[in-house]
Order: C-alpha cells, then structure tokens, then sequence
C-alpha cells in the first residue's frame, strides 16, 4: 500500500479547527441572575400574601397617625404630654367608630326584626299602592299565604338570619379586633412620631433628610386637612339629612342620617348613591312614596353640596 502523506507543520490541526462549544461566562451570569430573580418574586409574593392582612393593617394605621397628627400637636403646644395627648385623639375616634357601627347594626337589625314581624301589613301595603295608583289587580291575600307558609320567603329569611347569627357576631369581632390593633399601631406611631423621624433622618445625608421632613409635614397637612374637612362635612350631612327624615316621620331617623353622613363622604364619587340604599329601603316597607322623596332629596343634596 501507498505510504501515507507526511504532514507539515504548517497545516492546522482537528483540534484547532473544531469550534468551541463553551459557553461565554456572562450567559451563564445572566441566566443565573434571571432565575435567582424568579426566585425571589415568587418568595415575594408569597411572603406579600401571607403577611397582607398586617401590612393592609399598618397601612391604615400610618393614615390614621397623619390624621391624629395635627390635634396631638395642638394638645402638645398647650402643655399636654405627647403620649397623654394620643391617648385623648385616639380614644374618642375608638369611640366614634364604635358609634358609627352600633348605630348601623342597631338599624339594620330593627329593621330586619320589623320586616320579618310586619311582613304581611308591608305587602298589603305596597299591593294597596300599586293596585290604586298604578290601576294593578295583585291579590295581597295570596301573597301573604305565600309568605307566611312553612317555606314561604319570611320564614326562610327568619331562618336563614337566625343561622347566620353566629357568623356575624364573628365577623364583627373580628372587625373591631382589627380597628383596635390599628389603633394601637397608630398610637406608637403618632407618641414616637418625632423620635422615629430623627432616626430615620440620622441615617440620611442632610439634603435627604430636609426632602424628608418637608414630605412627611405636606403628608401631615393634607391628611389632616381631607379628614376633617370630610367630617365637617358628614356633620352637616347628618343633621341635614335627620331633619328631613324626622319630618317624615321615618324610625331610625338619626341613625340613618349618620349613616348617610358618614358613607356619602368617606366613599368617593358613590358614596351618595351607596348611603340612599339603606333609608330608601326602610322608608319602602313603610310607606312606598316616602322612598321617592328620600332618594331625590338625597340627590339633590348631592348636587348642592358639590356645586357649594
């Protein structure tokens, strides 16, 4: 056989000629970096999720802390001590709360207490209404049996209510169990006010630390300033509202104007329209044309309000 041809140097070897397969070191950074990114998002949310009923709870106690800001500094100008001063604003809003909420709950178990009681001379009632003003031919006394029989709709929602009891006793334990823990973290929050700026102004540059101060006293300013301006306003919403509906004759009449004052201010751009909903129901299962007056009255004052 043919001897095979000698090589010389000058031709390039298999191995040199083979392209690398090595991957660059800024690929393999970059992957590892996105992954460690997904990673933590994920922990993130996790963690978010678990820990959103408290971070939703410190959230509102920072707002109620801007908000308590301006009267416990007032107190504290007149010789009060810093703490006695919070204790003061933050009891009488625990107080006023808890008022907000005894007066609704007192409404709306009266009134679900009257319908289940008054519900055939309600629907003889309304059926009086239709059949003479809208020329209707409903038989009430029909509509009473149906009512009144073992699954008639009353008997269903006496029970159903009567159920469900537990379950809103619940439910309003665990709401006041959260407006106290608020209040707790508003107090700190408010008492160590001036102590928890400067450490966190001690740690910052000057310039950060007057860009601080001048957000934290604009912060203080405009929350105080929407909150009260939103009360005085609820105020003469209220008494407004429970002239017109003692007038009526309306039960309840104070009760519901607090309601009405508080949700149709706190409650942007529908709070109006939410706080009608509970008097235009009461007014209906007493007197239907009452209803009528209600909302009108309760839009009107709207407008008035927003043009004024």
């Amino acid at each position: 056989p043919p001897a095979p041809a000698a090589t010389t140097g000058d031709e390039p070897s298999d191995s040199a000629a083979a392209p690398s397969d090595e991957i660059p070191r800024w690929v393999r950074k970059a992957i590892a970096l996105f992954f460690l990114w997904v990673v933590g998002l994920l922990v993130a949310y996790w963690a978010l999720n678990r820990l959103r009923p408290i971070l939703l709870v410190v959230l509102v106690a920072l707002f109620v802390s801007l908000a308590m800001e301006p009267p416990v500094h007032a107190l504290t100008k007149r010789g009060w001590g810093r703490g006695p001063a919070t204790a003061l604003v933050a009891g009488a809003f625990l107080v006023a709360t808890i008022g907000f909420f005894a007066a609704f709950g007192s409404v709306a178990f009266n009134q679900a207490s009257q319908l289940v009681n008054n519900a055939p001379h309600y629907v003889r009632n309304l059926v009086s209404f239709l059949n003479r003003d809208f020329g209707t031919h409903i038989d009430a006394n029909g509509l009473v049996h149906n009512l009144q029989s073992k699954n008639g709709t009353v008997q269903k929602f006496a029970r159903n209510l009567a159920n469900d009891a537990p379950n809103v006793a619940l439910t309003i334990g665990e709401g006041l169990l959260e407006i106290v823990l608020t209040l707790i973290f508003a107090f700190y929050m408010t008492a160590d006010g001036p102590r928890f700026r400067r450490l966190i102004c001690s740690r910052l540059p000057r310039r950060h630390q007057e860009i601080v101060l001048d957000t934290w006293e604009i912060a203080v300013q405009k929350t105080g300033a929407y909150l009260y301006s939103r009360l005085l306003q609820a105020m003469i919403c209220t008494v407004a509202v429970w002239i017109f509906l003692f007038l009526l004759g309306i039960p309840s009449s104070l009760a519901l104007a607090i309601w009405v004052g508080i949700v149709s201010q706190f409650v942007p751009t529908v709070g109006t329209y939410i706080a009608l909903i509970l008097p235009a129901l009461v007014t209906l299962v007493y007197n239907p044309v009452d209803t009528i007056w209600v909302v009108g009255y309760l839009i009107g004052y709207q407008q008035v309000e927003n043009y004024f």
